[in-house]
């Protein structure tokens, strides 16, 4: 009895796309597409949270050395250790915030009516200007512009109110994306090591072992650059705060949080209690200020040529002025989220340059040597 050919027949050639190295692509070239594919879809997802997400790393390297004592103290309870740590980190950030904002309450009411009153009733030309020729002609212009609502109306008071809105809506977006950043740094705390372990694994493998020595200066960075920029202008603040309650100004919480913000830039400080020592001199109060002239430049200024560099010297060996470079870039390209990524990644460059100038000079040795 003839036995049925069970001889597999060729299949009829299949029309379309062609799996991975099976002619539509190399495979040497398939897997690299697909792979940029698949992390340009993943950047466009997260695109939305990256400030959030950032943020959340951000403080988890900040606060990794706290988390660690809370859950050696909690016998390894890592959720609770993990949600106090948040807690803190919250409080921390939310606490001082708390105040501020209830000092701002109370002082921007009597700073307007203030504003209102010298508006509708200039105060009269200080005596050592009306010395100076056409000071008085001017002043009297300008009296004359503000009564009218021509000087502080469409031309000047409509382009500050414009940006209200955009201001308010800031405001939300940034506690939306605090809130979310808090609740991704629970979950950084919890599964934190095996986040490390397996981000070693993939770096070593992607880069090579360098990759792991650089890891530690991008995070000592981070916290010096929190100890030193952040630290350095809250002090500055504070010190510029006392000042001006020394010297009599109605609204010291108000200027010294505007010291405090301007203070983490380099020398930022100075565009704050300079211009506020010289509109005490030309308003006739000689005696307040020289003496928060003084108090700035001894005191505030020695908070931020000191202090800062100490600080951020002592934690790292990144130089002054490439730290000072990256800052203000960080600041120009990711707002203040740049004052944290600036000198992390200046240090990476740095971490970079001592191991491509040891390799050179390695090569260079064994070149003579050979020579």
């Amino acid at each position: 009895m003839e036995q049925p050919d069970v001889t597999p027949k060729p299949s009829a050639p299949t029309v379309g796309l062609k799996p991975f190295g099976d002619g539509l692509l190399p495979p040497t070239l398939a897997w690299p597409v697909a792979t940029g594919a698949l992390i340009l879809l993943t950047a466009i997802i997260l695109r939305p949270l990256w400030e959030a997400i950032t943020w959340a790393f951000v403080l988890a390297a900040i606060s990794w050395p706290l988390y660690s004592r809370i859950r050696t103290l909690l016998g390894g309870r890592v959720n609770f250790a993990a949600a106090l740590t948040v807690l803190i980190v919250a409080m921390v950030l939310l606490l001082p915030a708390g105040v501020i904002v209830s000092s701002l309450a109370r002082e921007v009411g009597p700073t307007y009516d203030a504003f209102m009153r010298h508006w509708q009733s200039p105060p009269p030309l200080p005596a050592m200007l009306e010395q100076l020729p056409g000071a008085s002609a001017v002043y009297q212009d300008l009296q004359v512009a503000i009564r009218r609502g021509g000087f502080m109306g469409r031309e000047v008071l409509l382009p500050l109110l414009r940006p209200g809105g955009l201001i308010l809506a800031g405001f939300l977006k940034g506690f939306l994306q605090g809130g979310l950043a808090l609740f991704t740094l629970f979950f950084i705390f919890r599964n934190g090591e095996r986040y490390a372990q397996e981000a070693r694994a993939v770096a070593t493998h992607l880069l090579g072992e360098r990759s792991v020595r650089l890891a530690q200066p991008t995070r000592d960075a981070l916290r010096a650059v929190f100890a030193g920029v952040i630290g350095a202008a809250l002090s500055q603040g504070f010190v510029a705060a006392i000042g001006y309650s020394l010297v009599g100004i109605k609204a010291p919480a108000l200027l010294g949080v505007a010291t405090a913000v301007m203070a983490m830039l380099p020398f930022g400080a100075t565009l704050v209690w300079i211009p506020t020592s010289v509109a005490l001199l030309v308003t006739g109060n000689l005696i307040p200020g020289v003496a928060l002239l003084a108090w700035g430049f001894l005191l505030v200024s020695t908070v931020d040529n000191f202090v800062r560099p100490l600080v951020i010297a002592n934690a790292t060996r990144l130089p002054y002025l490439q730290t000072f470079f990256a800052i203000l870039g960080g600041l120009a390209i990711f707002g203040l989220l740049g004052l944290f990524l600036g000198p992390a990644i200046l240090a990476v460059w740095l971490g970079l340059w001592d191991d491509w100038a040891e390799a050179g000079r390695h090569r260079l040795g064994s070149s003579l040597a050979a020579s």
